[in-house]
């Protein structure tokens, strides 16, 4: 995984594409010291994106309606929806994103110019890419 040009790096995250982007690269057994979230959405649907992959989606309104389960939890941060890649021939699974299987490092990007978060991550010799994007 080339590591893009970035600017003002505190050893979690710095700015890339001219400012356009907010990369978080976490290694292997590093985390957030807290969760990390952006919202994503438009007037009537969206989701909060954070840098380990962790999110719920709701319509219409974030507390009321929301499509997939969520915890408010201001120290863990835990997935309401997962996606899974799995081993055939050895059962082991792992995914796109850092939670909730972690194995090795992987790379957040999320665009402040568009509404988009993207995952990076490579695993058992597979590069997974995973953007997700609410359309305006």
């Amino acid at each position: 995984m080339a590591r893009p040009a970035l600017e003002f790096f505190n050893g979690l995250g710095a700015f890339a594409a001219d400012g356009r982007e907010y990369v978080t690269i976490l290694g292997e057994g590093q985390w957030t010291p807290a969760p990390w979230i952006n919202v994503i959405a438009n007037p009537s649907f969206g989701f909060p994106g954070s840098v380990e992959g962790a999110g719920y989606t709701w319509s219409i309104n974030s507390r009321e309606n929301q499509i997939t389960p969520w915890s408010n939890d201001p120290v863990s941060d835990r997935p309401g929806e997962v996606i899974y890649v799995r081993d055939e021939d050895t059962g082991e699974l792992w995914g796109p994103t850092a939670l909730p299987i972690r194995r090795t490092s992987g790379r957040t990007r999320f665009g402040t110019a568009r509404a988009t978060a993207f995952f990076e991550h490579t695993s058992h010799g597979v590069s997974l890419e995973l953007e997700q994007y609410v359309p305006l």
